[in-house]
């Protein structure tokens, strides 16, 4: 009663455009009375998370954010952390006394640490920034004229936290789609739907079944016209590979 689509020929965008338009003749039509409302409201259900599949996009907007402010948390961390390296080669004690104090609170909490993963670093800088915020590394770092390299680091770390969590929380909130298994199962409520028109057509003859299958069927010719007219352009250039488009 309706015929098959030619689907092989179809690119994915157009398969989903042809169950589209299918779900918007079915939207037309009063289901429940027809006997099929259980198979329509499944196929209209899954086309919908069809269409928002396909437009799914992968990872966060803030993504590039985050990956910006990472560079620049560890900028942050590396000019403060050599800053006082430099000055422990000071001719002056109190700058040379001052810078080794420092070292040694920064070594103790991992010299390279910015090369970390995320979640480490951070709870590494977390802990670090806490310990030079202490009164006498502040006087250290009051002494070594560091203060400005020091708020920098402190903010750029705080810049970064706050976009991570901004980051994580969007790609927790999205709804996440298996393309492939979403589409064979749109293709399969699709050819449900179909089946039930069929029976229930034959078992109580509704003109307005009927009717629903003589539109599908006029989308599924429009649509087999597409793909027919792809496989021959397609067996065309096997034949005459120098023939142009």
């Amino acid at each position: 009663m309706i015929n098959n689509l030619n689907n092989s020929q179809l690119r994915t965008d157009e398969e989903i455009g042809y169950y589209a338009r299918v779900a918007q003749i079915v939207k037309g039509y009063n289901t429940e009375e027809l006997q099929i409302k259980q198979f329509s409201d499944s196929f209209i259900s899954v086309v919908e998370k069809a269409e928002k599949a396909i437009h799914q996009k992968h990872g966060s907007e803030h993504t590039l954010s985050s990956q910006e402010l990472e560079k620049l948390r560890d900028n942050g961390y590396v000019a403060f952390r050599d800053s006082v390296k430099a000055n422990t080669y000071s001719i002056r004690p109190e700058r040379a006394e001052s810078a080794r104090a420092l070292e040694i609170v920064i070594r103790s909490h991992g010299w390279s640490m910015h090369l970390k993963g995320n979640k480490v670093q951070t709870a590494i800088s977390d802990s670090l920034i806490a310990d030079l915020k202490s009164v006498a590394n502040q006087n250290c770092i009051t002494t070594l004229n560091l203060t400005d390299l020091f708020t920098d680091m402190v903010s750029s770390h705080t810049d970064f936290v706050n976009m991570e969590s901004i980051r994580l929380n969007d790609e927790a909130s999205k709804e996440v789609f298996d393309r492939v298994e979403i589409y064979k199962e749109m293709r399969q409520c699709g050819q449900n739907l179909f089946n039930s028109i069929d029976l229930f057509y034959k078992i109580n003859g509704s003109s307005i079944l009927l009717d629903i299958a003589a539109k599908i069927n006029a989308i599924t010719k429009e649509y087999n016209a597409v793909a027919r007219a792809r496989k021959t352009k397609a067996q065309n250039a096997i034949v005459n590979p120098e023939q142009k488009n």
